[in-house]
């Protein structure tokens, strides 16, 4: 019965007796470690024991018959085995023994871990890649819109001396921006995407596809062009994984057929190996199309102050310019690190009760001294600051981030485009709600009967 047993396990067994030598191994032993098992009975255990190991192993063996009890071999420590051609493998040992009244049979269940732990090594890679993307995707990110930023406002402010070239010159500038920040996006959803669970079902591959060209469509409704998607395409899949390669492909797909007319963008299969969605050509647009805010000479917007907390001095430049040329005259005040913020909403003044109250806070996460999170935790700790609004303002997209802003207090999180243009506009429409058309918390007022 014991014999049945043995051989019926999963993993690989071997059995000794209280001397070392071995007396039982399984199946599963003779494919780990090569042997046949008229081979190993009767051979001394420590023949599967690497070599380095061997002088110590006996030690450890008449240990533990010495006090044998159901336990992991090693704990805490590297196994590994040795194999019949003297190659060795990552092992986890767990070791039972058994009285059978001719003295005691020591019993080794044997798993090779090295699967395991190339998991373990491929999820520190991947961690340490999301770090690394991240780190990229701030510091590349912030001269990436001082390049883009400054550019259009020389188009804009001095298009006229520049002449053709200079703009032509400017403009490339530009757009060359706009790639770079699109390379960062997609190695940041890399990073995302190459560490999660997969979750494998049947996709309609050109349902998901349909969904992204209305969507990819919206974005630009001017432009001309046909798409042409089989649907159904059935394929099984990682839905939201699908969907990021989809969304790569038609993407690209409308990026680069924005020089030719009447675009066409297909979808769909084909019978032969070549299966790859076939891309159309397009046309370019003359011109640019820019989302404005109509002119306010009727409602200046001067009452109230916005504090505005970065640290990057060309995000600010442009900050300002932006709130400027929306016609919004509000006073900033400028904060380069969480701990002026911090001094200034809370100056040390005994009750308090002077300290400023601004209007509206825009917030950058990743400050110098003291985070973003942080200042935003101790002002929504705080009675007097609670109430005030905050918006992040940021490069990050990081899940974390969001979530964490949300759940410390923040009214509403908004990446920082890397295109001036909609830098511009984002901040303008922050400007626009939170000062104009948003109704602030009512100032408490003398009590009434």
């Amino acid at each position: 019965m014991y014999v049945a047993l043995v051989e019926a396990a999963p993993d690989a067994m071997v059995c000794t007796a209280a001397d070392g030598r071995v007396v039982l191994v399984n199946a599963q032993a003779e494919r780990l470690f090569g042997y046949k098992r008229e081979e190993l009975i009767g051979q001394p255990v420590e023949i599967l024991v690497p070599e380095a190991a061997r002088a110590v192993h006996p030690g450890h063996r008449a240990g533990y018959v010495a006090d044998p009890r159901h336990r992991p071999m090693g704990a805490g420590m590297p196994l590994a085995g040795r194999r019949r051609d003297a190659s060795t493998f990552p092992a986890e040992i767990s070791l039972s023994a058994i009285d059978t009244g001719e003295g005691i049979l020591v019993t080794a269940a044997i798993r090779d871990v090295s699967a395991q732990l190339r998991v373990k090594d491929l999820e520190r890679s991947s961690q340490g890649l999301e770090s690394f993307i991240y780190s990229v995707s701030h510091d590349l990110r912030a001269p990436l819109r001082a390049l883009s930023g400054y550019s259009e406002v020389l188009l804009e402010d001095y298009g006229g001396v520049l002449g053709e070239e200079g703009r032509g010159y400017a403009e490339r500038i530009v757009a060359v921006s706009e790639q770079m920040a699109q390379l960062i996006d997609y190695l940041l959803q890399y990073s995302r995407v190459s560490r999660a669970e997969l979750h494998v079902q049947p996709v309609d591959l050109g349902g998901e596809a349909a969904r992204i060209a209305e969507e990819i469509q919206r974005r630009e409704p001017l432009r001309r062009v046909r798409f042409a998607i089989d649907k159904p395409v059935q394929a099984l899949a990682d839905r939201r994984l699908i969907r990021t390669v989809l969304q790569n492909l038609l993407d690209n797909a409308w990026k680069f057929t924005s020089g030719r007319d009447d675009a066409s963008i297909e979808f769909g299969t084909a019978p032969s190996a070549d299966t790859a969605p076939c891309l159309g050509r397009g046309r370019r647009r003359s011109g640019r199309d820019f989302l404005l805010h109509p002119g306010r000479e009727g409602k200046r917007m001067t009452s109230r102050t916005i504090l505005l907390v970065e640290d990057n001095p060309d995000d600010e430049a442009l900050t300002l310019r932006a709130f400027k040329k929306s016609n919004i005259r509000n006073d900033v005040v400028v904060m380069r690190d969480g701990a002026e913020a911090l001094a200034y909403l809370f100056p040390d003044d005994g009750d308090g009760d002077g300290a400023p109250r601004p209007a509206l806070i825009l917030l950058d996460l990743n400050l110098p001294k003291i985070g973003g999170l942080e200042v935003l935790r101790r002002m929504r700790a705080d009675e007097r600051t609670l109430m005030i609004p905050v918006v992040v303002l940021t490069s990050s997209k990081l899940e974390e981030d969001i979530l964490d802003s949300y759940r410390n207090g923040a009214n509403a999180y908004v990446r920082k485009p890397v295109k001036y243009s909609d830098f511009a506009e984002a901040v303008s429409t922050l400007g626009v709600f939170w000062l104009l058309l948003n109704e602030p918390v009512p100032s408490r007022g003398p009590e009434s009967d």
